[in-house]
């Protein structure tokens, strides 16, 4: 189950934009749901730690516990690109849309299938996570593992 509505992908030469809008019984923020929150942050702990620059410090633990979940979706996506390749290193930006409930994530893109893959299975785990935690949980080494199939068996062809 995905959470957002990924309305528009664009991809730039180093760049994708991804239009991202929530439904109107999802809730904004971190903290409107701090038990899905913790979801997030138990399957992926690494995403406190990210250098993030905000009103609240510059690591993204600094912002988890009361930013928009559209940020925590950015951040979702960088975390598994960077477990899946060992060499790309990404970085993202999350703005407000111009229409209500929707974000533009600005992400840079060394292989715009990662990039686009990562979203997905990162606003799949947000669908999982913010509404209820249902088990079983998603594996996240299983997510990974098949990221990195999909990329290996786009390379050899």
């Amino acid at each position: 189950m995905s959470l957002f509505d990924i309305q528009k992908i664009t991809v730039g030469p180093e760049t994708l934009i991804a239009q991202v809008h929530l439904p109107d019984d999802a809730p904004l923020s971190t903290s409107d749901d701090i038990e899905a929150t913790s979801r997030i942050y138990q399957m992926m702990p690494q995403i406190a730690n990210h250098t993030c620059i905000s009103e609240y410090g510059d690591r993204f633990r600094d912002a988890l516990g009361s930013t928009s979940l559209a940020h925590l979706l950015e951040h979702m996506t960088v975390e598994l690109v960077a477990q899946v390749s060992d060499t790309e290193v990404i970085a993202g930006n999350t703005r407000e849309g111009s229409e209500e409930r929707t974000w533009e994530i600005e992400l840079t893109c060394p292989d715009d299938v990662l990039v686009i893959s990562a979203l997905s299975s990162a606003n799949w785990i947000c669908g999982w996570a913010f509404t209820g935690g249902a088990d079983p949980a998603p594996g996240l080494d299983a997510i990974v593992g098949g990221l990195k199939s999909l990329l290996d068996g786009l390379n050899a062809s």
